[in-house]
Formats: C-alpha cells, sequence, structure tokens
C-alpha cells in the first residue's frame, strides 16, 4: 500500500479508445480527484457524447481530445504526450474487438487488424511505466471480449504476465456482458449480486417483460443479452421485450429502448440519447434544411454553403462520415441518417439517431462492473471528489438500498 505522502491528488488519465466515456463516468462515480483525462477516440458522435456530458458541463477537468490513435502509440509520439500531458497515473483501454468477437465470423484475433490494437495498448503501458519511472506505479486496465485461451496467452505476455479477470455483467446488473479485464490493482472477491427479475425492476417501459416470464408464477431471474454493436445485431432477436396488449391476451414484441439499455449498463438515462439526438437535429437543420431552403441573393449575410450555417465546431462530420436522408411516414417525412467512421466506402452502413446511440452503447462498458474492479483506485488517493449528477444509485438490488444518494439514475434529485 502507499504512504500517505505518496497518494494521488490531482489524476491524470490516459483513455484509450474512450467511446462515449463510460470510464469518466466510472472514475467520477468512485469520487476520483481527476485533474486531466486525455480521451483517445475517433467517432466523432462517441466523442460528441463524451464531450456533451463532462467537458460541456463544465466539470473542473482538463479534457484533451485525440482523434487517430496511431498519432500517439509509437515510442516517440508516446514520449511527447506525456511531456505535455503527463505523467499519467492511470491508463484505461477498451481496444476494437472484432477480431476477438465470437460472432465475427472473419476474425483473426491477435494477427487482425483491430485485434493488433489491444496488444499495442500493453505495450503502450509497459512503455508508459519504464518512461515515468515514478514512485508512483501506474494504473491501468484493459478490457475486451473474451479470447480462446491461445490468444489470451499472448496477450498477457504483452500485460506483464499478469492474468485477465473474467466477469459477466449480469453478476451485477439486468444485462450480460461477459468480458476480459487485465488490470494491476486488487481487487474484492467477484460475489454475485442479487438476481432480481426484470418483472420487479423499473427498468423496461410500458409494463414490458422478458419473453421469458410470460407463464411463470413465480419472478425469475432473467437477464438481458449482451448488448451488440453492429447495425445487423442492435435490434434482432436477442433483444426482444414483450407488452401485454390492454385488455387482451396477447402480446406485442419489441426491442430494448435506448432509455433501457442506458440503465441496464449502469448509466444515467439521456447519457446517450440525449447528445446524440441533439446533433442530429443541429446537423439536419443546420446543415441541410435551412441552407436548401435558403436564397443567398436574397439571405443578407449572403450565406451560400452550408458551413455558412452549420456550427464550426461540427465540421469534421464532414470528413469523417457521410449522410443521406430516408423517407418516413411522418413530419419532417425524412430522417437523417449517418455512417460510422470505420465503415469503408464499399459497405457503407447508415444509422439514425436511435440506431447510433444503440451502437455507441454496445460499444460502451457495464458501469457496475467496472466500479467494482476500479474501486480501490480510491485508496490510492488522498482525496475524493464530487460529480454533479454522477451520485445516483443503480435501480437494483443491492443498489438500490445502499443508502442516500443525491440523485436518482434519471438524473432527478432525492427530496
Amino acid at each position: 500500500s502507499r504512504q500517505e505522502d505518496q497518494k494521488l491528488n490531482s489524476v491524470k488519465v490516459l483513455d484509450l479508445f474512450s467511446g462515449i466515456g463510460s470510464g469518466t463516468v466510472v472514475l467520477k462515480r468512485l469520487g476520483i480527484p481527476l485533474h486531466t483525462i486525455v480521451h483517445v477516440e475517433h467517432d466523432p458522435v462517441a466523442t460528441y457524447v463524451n464531450q456533451y456530458n463532462h467537458e460541456l458541463q463544465d466539470d473542473g477537468i482538463v479534457h484533451v481530445h485525440i482523434t487517430k490513435f496511431e498519432d500517439i502509440c509509437e515510442p516517440d509520439s508516446l514520449e511527447a504526450l506525456i511531456q505535455r500531458h503527463g505523467p499519467f497515473d492511470i491508463v484505461l483501454g477498451a481496444a476494437p474487438c472484432q477480431d476477438y468477437s465470437a460472432v465475427n465470423a472473419r476474425r483473426k484475433g491477435t494477427t487482425g487488424g483491430t485485434g493488433q490494437y489491444l496488444l499495442k495498448v500493453g505495450e503502450m503501458i509497459h512503455f508508459i511505466e519504464k518512461y515515468q519511472k515514478r514512485r508512483n506505479p501506474l494504473i491501468y486496465f484493459s478490457e475486451n471480449v473474451v479470447l480462446e485461451k491461445k490468444e489470451i496467452e499472448e496477450v498477457n505476455e504483452r500485460y506483464r504476465g499478469i492474468p485477465p479477470v473474467q466477469v459477466d455483467a449480469q453478476d451485477f446488473s439486468p444485462c450480460r456482458r461477459n468480458r476480459l479485464y487485465w488490470l494491476n490493482i486488487p481487487i474484492s472477491s467477484i460475489a454475485e449480486a442479487s438476481q432480481v427479475s426484470q418483472e420487479s425492476l423499473p427498468i423496461l417501459e410500458d409494463g414490458g417483460i422478458m419473453p421469458e416470464e410470460i407463464g411463470q408464477a413465480f419472478p425469475m431471474a432473467i437477464k438481458a443479452n449482451t448488448f451488440m454493436a453492429s447495425k445487423g445485431r442492435i435490434n434482432d432477436s436477442r433483444m426482444m421485450k414483450v407488452e401485454q396488449v390492454r385488455d387482451s391476451d396477447r402480446f406485442v414484441i419489441k426491442t430494448f429502448s435506448v432509455r433501457e439499455r442506458e440503465i441496464m449498463l449502469g448509466l444515467p438515462v439521456g447519457y446517450v440519447s440525449e447528445p446524440v439526438n441533439t446533433l442530429f437535429k443541429e446537423l439536419t437543420r443546420d446543415a441541410f434544411v435551412i441552407p436548401e431552403q435558403t436564397d443567398p441573393n436574397t439571405d443578407p449575410e449572403g450565406r451560400k454553403h452550408w458551413s455558412d450555417f452549420l456550427d464550426p465546431t461540427l465540421w469534421h462530420f464532414q470528413e469523417k462520415c457521410r449522410f443521406r436522408f430516408k423517407m418516413c411516414g411522418g413530419p419532417p417525412f425524412a430522417k437523417l441518417e449517418m455512417t460510422t467512421p470505420q465503415e469503408n466506402s464499399a459497405q457503407l452502413v447508415y444509422f439514425d439517431a436511435i440506431s447510433y446511440s444503440k451502437h455507441l452503447l454496445g460499444n460502451g462498458w457495464s458501469i457496475p462492473v467496472v466500479e467494482f474492479l476500479l474501486e480501490k483506485v480510491k485508496d490510492v488517493c488522498q482525496t475524493t471528489q464530487s460529480y454533479q449528477r454522477y451520485s445516483y444509485h443503480f435501480p437494483w438490488q443491492p443498489y438500490s438500498s445502499m443508502g442516500n444518494a443525491d440523485e436518482n439514475v434519471d438524473g432527478t434529485v432525492e427530496v
């Protein structure tokens, strides 16, 4: 354990493949006194969600955003990053999982283009440890899907031979998410959280229940399947719930909403949906609708191009993503769809605001699991910091009965 004078009071974090900022949510919930977070993420929508919930809320943290992992992963560029924004106390990693995922028939493991990122994160951690040479050891945490045995052995070599911890989120939450975690801090014994039926939780909307609960005489511990990120799997048959038609014995099949997924992953309600909806509306209005309806000859400002109307901080979406409009049955009779940046030009996959939100959640972390695994980070800090909006309890046992919280998961304040 660290001596009191070695403990941290101003923590600097390098968050690799930071996505929507799940790691930041966990560190805030733990009360870690954060000074700087360097976010490395190539998806501009995920970065927008991250900024919307943290940086734009004036949280007192220095947020640095880097869009390309390759720009900082080699020794020279990593050394420059440390000199400019370090030294780092914590490194978080969530390397892409496509080359390890069992649902990907074309996965290539550690030899794949994305599979190598998990190895590279381990190499970067080792370099940072050697370069900084601080008496306060670097804390690291790296997550991925469950790998094959031979792949785990190869990855372990990049993490100083330390084997991963395997945890399934169904032991901590209403949904499954079986993952491996490489980390160098002690954890408590992994005991299962109370198995609570979805039927008894205020999670599913409009009286929805899990299909397995139909006809059961007693509540069952039914867990939602792992949320996926690919367009073909975000709303497949594994994502089903059912709602009974009023005054009838018939049921309507639906898929989990964005709100339900946010709650089951342990995020505040609206964490993803609110910024994504805001972004899509702003892009639709200022990059397409208003420019199309404006005559430059009569416009007082003489605006001609979409860039004359759109907030300059959003111009980069035009470089990263591609757009189209799809006709729909109600006003405005067309909705914006956009691609994720990793899609190549030969196989473009378009998402509307709802499906993009589900895509991002499919790439996110289970907050209860990661919070459990990183809990002892508090022990190496001199003080704790309170962050508005992140002191809520999860609305299922045993968390929901753990005393008072400043806020509910939906952001409302307890009185």
